[in-house]
């Protein structure tokens, strides 16, 4: 008796973009889009939004003193189907282009800084910095 011999399917996995970002809930997770990977986030605890904060405030500080660039506490970097969201970051950009800008043709950010969780380390410390440095944001 000769035994059926099946290979086993191979499962397609959905490949998310940025479009289906704006069908997620409104349920207080961050959602980001990394090569047709969805990164599900829980909100961030508060020491996480503290330190958030204060980095902000001392970066804009010196930000509009140097006219580098304007701070943004939370915001997109978005690069074709991806958009990731980071913590903080320095877009070389005047206030009033920030006013009417638009994430999708902003700059290059010179800065991006993710606040380290414990849930969130393997993907800040892997691919999300390696996309980061991919486009060009010199430092993470």
């Amino acid at each position: 008796m000769q035994m059926a011999t099946s290979s086993p399917r191979k499962r397609r996995r959905f490949h998310w973009t940025r479009a289906h970002l704006e069908r997620l809930p409104d349920d207080g997770n961050r959602y980001e889009v990394l090569e047709g990977e969805l990164l599900v986030t829980p909100q961030a605890g508060m020491a996480h939004q503290r330190i958030s904060a204060i980095l902000a405030a001392k970066l804009d500080a010196y930000g509009q003193q140097h006219a580098i660039g304007v701070v943004f506490a939370s915001g997109a970097v978005v690069f074709g189907e991806n958009e990731l969201l980071p913590d903080v970051q320095v877009i070389p950009m005047t206030e009033r282009e920030a006013r009417v800008g638009d994430w999708k043709t902003s700059p290059t950010s010179l800065l991006a800084i993710e606040i380290v969780s414990p849930g969130s380390e393997r993907m800040d410390r892997g691919k999300k910095r390696a996309a980061y440095l991919g486009l060009g944001i010199g430092e993470y």
